[in-house]
């Protein structure tokens, strides 16, 4: 009986992760996450996908997000990424696809969007048809809120989807 491969790209530790229709059976792809599922569900995909760092959830008011245009209270999902840890900021409760689509960030971070996107959806299945992703690449300094830690770090890399995922 053929077993269905893990997302694990690494060989040492394939065996320790659970198949990917595992995950998504157990994480769904578009269910929102409460908080406390949202934790476990980031450390079994950072595992399945091969990501090193540790990443931390953190999440910011709604009000202190600005779209490009200065007007406040949008939604944010995003990651800020160092050499040592990544951070996953957001003002709703996340999904799987979230999840997914951010850790493919740090894991690749030469990827462009599109390559993201396109792995996002063939490890979770296509994408509904009709969603629109609305993401902007910038600094942390513009993405984070002053005074949240990745906004005064010099963190590298900032990747945000201003969108809500209905």
């Amino acid at each position: 009986m053929e077993r269905e491969p893990t997302v694990d790209h690494r060989s040492d530790n394939s065996h320790e992760n659970k198949p990917r229709h595992e995950l998504i059976a157990c994480w769904g792809r578009r269910r929102r996450l409460r908080d406390g599922e949202a934790s476990p569900a980031v450390e079994e995909w950072r595992r399945a996908l091969g990501v090193e760092q540790p990443v931390r959830l953190e999440r910011i008011p709604y009000r202190q997000v600005t779209n490009e245009r200065g007007v406040r209270g949008c939604s944010l999902v995003g990651v800020v990424r160092d050499a040592e840890t990544a951070r996953i900021y957001h003002t709703r409760a996340l999904t799987a696809e979230d999840i997914v689509h951010e850790l493919l960030h740090v894991a690749h971070p030469a990827w462009s969007e599109e390559q993201v996107v396109a792995e996002t959806n063939r490890l979770l299945g296509d994408r509904p048809p009709g969603r629109r992703n609305a993401l902007l690449v910038v600094s942390a300094r513009e993405a984070i809120p002053s005074g949240f830690p990745a906004a005064e770090a010099g963190a590298t890399d900032t990747f945000v989807d201003r969108g809500d995922p209905d």
